[in-house]
């Protein structure tokens, strides 16, 4: 959609409801890293993040912004730890959905509230506080935790669940709570995540997996991102998900057979279109 946009008005409807203008949109990385931002939010595919922060280190090595991760997926925030530091890294944890009808109308879905880690960072703690002021402000609803791990494992055991099952079945999130078979392995993925969270001492209420079922049967026939990444035949987030509970089972010794298979399936169907791209541009 960047490329169809150049500025102007933008507006959201749905779940949530805005309207913005923006005059100055930039087309690259070393553009909007000159003009030496405070915090930069980052709401890339995790499976790009590695390759971006190397950027940035490369086309702006005297910036020292705060790096906020708006992304899914666990552990990720530890790749700007590495990068910057831990005093430059934050999490925020989205609950929200959103598609664009286009370029200038967005759509959202669903929106919850959202939970930004608090923590002491380059500028303290009150950078955070000012982050989430900021965005609730703007009807985007962000409340601080300390425990953000524990807001981001519950968040990773829901994707893990139904939203490679939707990418494997190429079925919607309603369709798959709603069919008999697709939903028992979304619940089968569940019970081996929590499984997961209470082995690495994450703290989940008591009635988690039952709110999890209903939550995802509330989905509605919308495509979870991993789907729509299949169907345009790019790489998903499994590694940041399936592959994060199938690690962390491993590390304290709690089988994920469900969760293993789901996972190899999907990196398999990665491997395939990979293969697949590569030979159309040979022919090319």
């Amino acid at each position: 959609q960047r490329a169809a946009f150049s500025g102007g008005r933008v507006e959201v409807t749905g779940a949530l409801r805005a309207q913005a203008h923006f005059n100055e949109i930039h087309a690259d990385l070393p553009s909007f890293m000159a003009g030496n931002p405070d915090v930069v939010l980052i709401a890339t595919k995790t499976s790009g993040l590695s390759r971006l922060l190397e950027e940035i280190r490369e086309v702006a090595p005297s910036n020292h912004a705060v790096f906020v991760s708006c992304q899914n997926g666990l552990d990720v925030e530890d790749q700007i730890f590495k990068a910057f530091g831990r005093d430059r890294g934050l999490r925020l944890v989205l609950n929200l959905g959103c598609r664009f009808k286009s370029p200038r109308e967005i759509v959202s879905t669903f929106a919850y509230t959202n939970y930004l880690s608090l923590k002491d960072v380059q500028g303290g703690p009150t950078l955070a506080r000012a982050i989430s002021v900021d965005l609730s402000a703007s009807g985007f609803r962000v409340v601080l935790r300390s425990d953000y791990r524990a807001e981001v494992f519950r968040k990773v055991i829901l994707n893990a669940a139904l939203s490679p099952v939707c990418a494997l079945s190429g079925v919607s999130m309603k369709v798959a709570m709603e069919d008999p078979y697709l939903a028992a392995t979304v619940r089968a993925l569940l019970r081996e995540g929590i499984a997961v969270a209470k082995a690495a001492d994450v703290d989940l209420p008591k009635d988690f997996y039952d709110r999890a079922v209903d939550y995802l049967a509330q989905g509605g026939d919308h495509k979870p991102s991993m789907l729509l990444d299949i169907e345009r035949g790019r790489q998903t987030e499994n590694e940041d998900h399936g592959g994060r509970i199938c690690r962390y089972g491993r590390e304290h010794g709690v089988p994920v057979p469900v969760t293993e298979t789901i996972y190899h399936l999907v990196r398999s169907l990665e491997n395939r279109q990979l293969k697949r791209d590569q030979a159309e541009k040979r022919k090319a």
